[in-house]
């Protein structure tokens, strides 16, 4: 079974250290690599989606993967909010993160003196590790996660009890 996370999340850092785009083609594996290109196939419909593994999760029993909202408004579940899917890796791990400053060629002032040919290299992107988080950190951000889906609730309850007429 698989669900999909959005609104309440949006914005937030994900595992792997990007900031989570509910309107990107992603999604959250509890073993998988980060990075790594699964196609979810939806055993009901028979929809397809090819999404990159960027977050953990889901914590939920039974649950094996959360997508992001476009990738579950593709699977055709955004209104059930869960369903069956079969998982097929079609990628493998991608390098890491790349950031702007990282597309940016260094001045001339900054380069070694002499040596021409590293104008070129300068001017293709750096590949760079992505940043592994600790266990602590993963608690910290279930705990953080836990604690917005309370807020959230709570605001929901709050509005239909200002809505009620007394």
């Amino acid at each position: 079974m698989a669900s999909w996370y959005g609104e309440d999340f949006h914005g937030w850092v994900t595992a792997n250290g990007e900031i989570y785009d509910m309107e990107a083609l992603t999604a959250a594996h509890r073993t998988l690599p980060l990075g790594t290109e699964v196609r979810v196939t939806n055993a009901e419909n028979g929809r397809q989606v090819h999404v990159r593994i960027n977050d953990r999760g889901p914590y939920l029993y039974g649950r094996v993967l959360d997508l992001s909202l476009a990738a579950a408004r593709e699977l055709g579940m955004v209104d059930s909010g869960v369903a069956a899917v079969q998982i097929e890796v079609v990628g493998g791990q991608r390098t890491g993160l790349v950031s702007l400053v990282d597309l940016m060629p260094l001045p001339r002032a900054l380069t070694v003196a002499g040596a021409a040919e590293d104008a070129l290299s300068l001017a293709q992107p750096r590949k760079v590790r992505a940043v592994r988080m600790l266990p602590n950190d993963l608690r910290r951000q279930r705990r953080v996660r836990r604690a917005a889906d309370f807020q959230a609730a709570e605001r929901r309850a709050y509005s239909v009890a200002s809505l009620q007429i007394p």
